[in-house]
Formats: structure tokens, sequence, C-alpha cells
């Protein structure tokens, strides 16, 4: 029986750019996940918060973005940074989604 692929859901409307609901609520999530990270300095924060606009679109920076992720979201504590991985899962774009947890 063949496998039916599933297509990932769109984050951003293809005629305008624009978010969907859907990924403005997960990225504002994303977003007050790191305001309660009190482990995070404030630059850590804001290089966080910057990062996650690479990761929901597939930018040059998209790697570079993951990379940070990778190295900041362990140091948010554990509560927080299951979260924000759980948040991830669902607004990353399919690139970053291959970086952040390749197979």
């Amino acid at each position: 029986m063949p496998s039916i692929e599933e297509e990932p859901i769109p984050k951003f409307c293809h005629t305008c750019g624009h978010p969907y609901p859907w990924t403005e609520r997960g990225l504002k999530a994303a977003k007050e996940l790191i305001l309660e990270a009190e482990k995070l300095t404030l630059e850590d924060r804001e290089i966080l918060n910057k990062s996650l606009d690479d990761i929901v679109r597939d930018t040059p920076s998209t790697q570079v973005a993951v990379i940070r992720f990778k190295k900041l979201v362990p140091k948010m504590g554990k509560e927080i940074a299951d979260a924000m991985r759980s948040i991830a899962i669902g607004i990353a774009s399919e690139a970053a989604k291959k970086f952040l947890w390749p197979s």
C-alpha cells in the first residue's frame, strides 16, 4: 500500500508573506517563554528572540539561528527548555527542523 505523505502545514501566506495565526501564536508563546527564562542573560534573550524569526522561515541565517537555539535553550532550565522545544516543533521551518533534529 502506498504511503501517504503529509504536506507540512504552511506557516506564512504565499500571497502576502504574513504569518498565519497559528504561526503568530507559536512565535508569541516562544517569545513569552524567553522572558520567563531567568537563567538567560539579557543578551542571550535578545539573541534567542531574534533567532526565532530565522527558525520559522528559511533564510540565509537559519543555520546560524539553529546553532544559537541549540546553544541557548539548554541554559533556560529543563522545564522552560522542554516547552520551548515543543513550541519550536510546531513553528520551525522544514529546513530548521532538519538542523535541530536530524534523523
